[in-house]
Formats: structure tokens, C-alpha cells, sequence
């Protein structure tokens, strides 16, 4: 062979390795850099040091009510330059400094997402259009862990050309993302939920509901069941019991009752003579007669929401929710189920079944729901504080007209519902109807049955409130000996 031939050959072959290897070089080289160009624009700790500065900021002000649209399902919250939802409606110095910052960091976009993003980024639901339209946003979106933690993220995006100064035009303009975590605070409500749930015993139950018109009552409720549950609080410096986080009008809240009776019976509504037999009137809440003057309400809900309220501690007045209460009546006789007295109670029905006659003849237009601080507790929330037992189950207890619990034979239903408080009769917030009275209202009996009785009559009286939902359990187990401690 031709020695400079093959010399020629050899060369050309070294040449082509050189260059295959210079050419893959060059190729890690660019993918490299096109990470670390990915790695500087994604989470930079410059850039990290300043979101977590945004979020410093944004936490000192109101962010529970975009926290509260995630939690209920939303899949995020855009926070906005002088946004209401957090600052207020008013144009302070605050509002003013957010959006002097907001320049100043380069700010585009600032969004409030659940931790675990897994569900978002995967763009099947209309909800997300805004995040997934834009794709450099969703890549940074995928590149975040998708762990179930019990909080937020908040992600900022901040738009700069290459020498770190605000975008004039779209051209060499670039998108840094940046994200930190917003842990989720334990309120009261968060606390009852986390607790172990029984379907059986002595426990914390899970109470479904469905059917009813408003959405809000439909929830699932928490609530306390059996003979003597670890439901103990420590309110106005003495013993209440909580009976369970409780649907309402504006949310479920934590429900709390006296652990002990007031010290004297009271009427429902003192009798007028002349008016129904001198029996009093089953109107809970201030109303109008029919001439349109004042009816200031039952003579009950009148002295739990003045002299007994002012009696409480500032503490203890602070930490109960001024709630609108479902003062719905139920008919004797025919509701007496624990459910149907929940829905009842919350329904349209009200305490006046009868038109004429000596018990009949007051002219009260009656209302079916009330705004207060201290009421009563409700029929349902006596059926649904029993854990049954071996004989009779907490089903059949259910299943059972709370008018005959004092039966022998549906004994467990009684015998396991811490609610029962004592001897002698105790009033309900619920109006009974009647077709020739309109003084009726439902009460217990001690030995565990319910009845309706005529609002004059003095009954054994437990108040009744909604707590706050931002208190929280600081302390204690919920036992008598060891009550939970609450505080904001």
C-alpha cells in the first residue's frame, strides 16, 4: 500500500473522531448552560430572598380570605397592586409601599396556590386557563415537588432584561419564578377536624347531611357523641363543653354549651294575660305585631343577650360569634327524628300552626331565624350527641322519635348522650307547633325524652354559642380535669 496514501487516510479518520468529539463537547456544553440558564431563572437565591421578603410583607396583613377560595376549591388566588382582599378599601401607606416594591423587585405576577400543584399543572379543568396559557409559568409550575403538605405555595414572577432593569419591550426581555411555602395555621375548626374520628363509642363523629336547599347545611358536621366525651373547654373560667363543629348560615363554627345549668330556671316568654291564655308567645328573636310595633322578643333571649352576656368576661365575650341562629319550628307528633328536626330547624316553618282562639289570638309575626350572641341548644343536637350502645346502636338511636328515649328498651340512646343535663326539664331553642296553641316550644325531660311544653313555664336553662373560627386549642386534652384552652 502506498505509504503516503495510508498516512492521508489515518489522518482524515483521527480528524473525523477529533471532530465527532468536539462537536458532543460542544453539545453537553449547550445543554450545561441551557440548564444553568433554567437553574438561575428558576428559584435564584436573589430572587428567592426577595419573594420570601413579599411574603413577609403580605402575611402581616389579611391573606385568610384567599386562603379560605383555595381551601373551599379555588385553584388559586392572583394577588393584585392595592388589592382590597388584603389591605382593605381604603388607599393607605401600606397599599402605597406594596406597590412601590412591586416596581422595585420587577414584579409581574404574584399567585397564591395550594402546595401540591400536581392537580393544576396538568390543565384539565377551565379554572387553570389563566396558568396554563402561559407556559413558561407552567414549566417552572412542573418542576415543584408534588408532596401533600398542609399548606400554600406563593409564587412570584419577575420579568428583567439582561441588566436586572425593568422590561421596556417583550425582546431580551426574561422570566424569573420564584417560590416559597405559606404554612396553614390550625384554627379551632382545623384542630377538630385533624382529631381521630369514631363510628363507634365514645367519640368525635362525622355527621353527613344532604338534601337540604341551602349548600351550607349539607356539610359534613363534627360532632361529639357519647357519655362523657374528651369535649371539655375552659370558657369564662368554668366548664363548657364543645357539641361539635356545627353548620350555619355563614359557615360551619365550633358550638359550645354551658357544662352546667344557670343556677335558676327562667321562662321561655312570661304570659300576658288576655293574650293566648296568659301562656306567653314561642317567638325566639325581636319581631313586630301585626300593627307594626315592637315585639322586643322572648323574655329568655332577652336575658341571655343582655344581663347574662354582660355578666361573661371581655375574654369570653370577644370569643363568641355573633351568628344568625335558625329558630325554624317542628311540628309535635310528626318531628321527631333527629334528623328531621335538623332540617326543621333550619327550614320555614315557623311557631304559629293556629289562627284562632283563647291560645291562639296573639298577633307576633314569627320569624325563623335570629342574629345573636346566646341562645339555646337545638332538639337535633340532643339526638346526635348519643354514641347508642350495645343493646341499642347509634343508628337505631337515630332511627328513634326522641319522644319515646325514655323507654326501657332504647335505654343505651339516653344513657350515652352527655347532653342529658341532669334532672327536671330543660328548654330547646325550637318552636313546636301546635293547632290550637302558639305557645308551645320543645323541651327535655331528665330521664331523656322530649316533649313540648308552654313557653311561661320556668325550665332548667344551659346557654348555648358559636365560637369564633379564628381561636385556637393552645393547651389540654378535653377532659373535665384537663379542658381545652382556647386563645387567638
Amino acid at each position: 500500500m502506498n505509504k503516503r496514501g495510508f498516512i492521508f487516510i489515518e489522518t482524515i479518520i483521527v480528524t473525523a473522531v477529533l471532530l465527532a468529539s468536539l462537536m458532543l463537547v460542544y453539545s453537553l456544553y449547550v445543554s450545561s448552560l441551557s440548564a444553568e440558564t433554567i437553574r438561575i431563572r428558576y428559584d435564584d437565591p436573589v430572587k428567592l430572598y426577595e419573594t420570601f421578603y413579599v411574603k413577609k410583607y403580605l402575611e402581616s396583613f389579611d391573606l385568610d380570605l384567599l386562603k379560605d377560595r383555595i381551601d373551599a376549591g379555588e385553584p388559586y388566588q392572583m394577588i393584585y397592586r392595592g388589592q382590597n382582599d388584603i389591605f382593605g378599601a381604603s388607599y393607605t401607606a401600606e397599599k402605597i409601599f406594596f406597590e412601590n416594591l412591586w416596581m422595585e423587585l420587577n414584579i409581574k405576577s404574584i399567585i397564591l396556590l395550594p402546595y401540591n400543584v400536581s392537580t393544576i399543572v396538568k390543565c384539565t379543568s377551565s379554572n387553570t386557563t389563566a396558568i396554563c396559557s402561559n407556559t413558561s409559568l407552567l414549566s417552572y409550575l412542573k418542576t415543584l415537588d408534588d408532596k401533600d403538605v398542609n399548606g400554600y405555595r406563593l409564587v412570584i414572577e419577575y420579568a428583567m432584561d439582561n441588566s436586572g432593569n425593568a422590561c421596556t419591550t417583550s425582546s431580551g426581555c426574561f422570566n424569573y419564578y420564584s417560590s416559597v411555602m405559606l404554612e396553614k395555621e390550625m384554627f379551632l375548626k382545623d384542630q377538630l377536624q385533624a382529631m381521630e374520628k369514631v363510628t363507634s363509642g365514645t367519640g368525635l363523629y362525622e355527621v353527613p347531611h344532604s338534601g337540604m336547599e341551602n349548600a351550607e347545611f349539607n356539610k359534613t358536621e363534627l360532632r361529639y357523641a357519647g357519655k362523657n366525651p374528651n369535649n371539655y373547654v375552659l370558657f369564662n373560667n368554668e366548664l363548657w363543653r364543645i357539641i361539635g363543629l356545627v353548620n350555619t348560615l355563614e359557615g360551619q363554627k365550633v358550638k359550645i354549651r354551658k357544662a352546667t345549668a344557670l343556677s335558676e330556671k327562667k321562662v321561655y316568654h312570661a304570659g300576658v294575660s288576655g293574650i293566648n291564655g296568659a301562656e306567653g308567645i314561642n317567638q325566639w328573636g325581636p319581631s313586630t305585631y301585626e300593627d307594626g310595633t315592637a315585639f322586643n322578643g322572648a323574655d329568655l333571649q332577652l336575658y341571655l343577650n343582655g344581663e347574662y352576656f354582660q355578666s361573661l368576661t371581655v375574654e369570653a365575650q370577644n370569643m363568641i360569634s355573633d351568628t344568625t341562629w335558625n329558630t325554624g319550628a317542628g311540628i309535635y307528633g310528626t318531628h321527631n327524628l333527629t334528623n328531621d328536626l335538623y332540617v326543621v330547624e333550619r327550614g320555614d316553618l315557623n311557631g304559629k300552626g293556629c289562627t284562632t282562639g283563647t291560645y291562639c289570638n296573639d298577633t307576633v309575626v314569627r320569624t325563623t331565624s335570629w342574629d345573636g350572641h346566646i341562645a339555646l341548644f337545638y332538639p337535633s343536637d340532643y339526638g346526635y350527641a348519643t354514641s347508642g350502645g350495645s343493646t341499642t346502636s347509634r343508628n337505631t338511636c337515630l332511627n328513634t322519635s326522641l319522644q319515646v328515649w325514655n323507654n326501657a328498651n332504647v335505654s343505651d340512646c339516653k344513657n350515652n348522650d352527655w347532653l342529658l343535663g341532669g334532672t327536671g326539664w330543660q328548654w330547646t331553642l325550637t318552636p313546636a307547633i301546635s293547632p290550637n296553641k302558639s305557645s308551645f316550644s320543645f323541651d327535655f325531660e331528665g330521664s331523656g325524652y322530649m316533649d313540648w311544653t308552654r313557653a311561661k313555664y320556668a325550665d332548667i336553662v344551659f346557654p348555648t354559642a358559636y365560637l369564633k373560627n379564628n381561636l385556637k386549642i393552645v393547651s389540654g386534652t378535653g377532659t373535665s380535669s384537663d379542658p381545652f384552652i382556647l386563645n387567638f
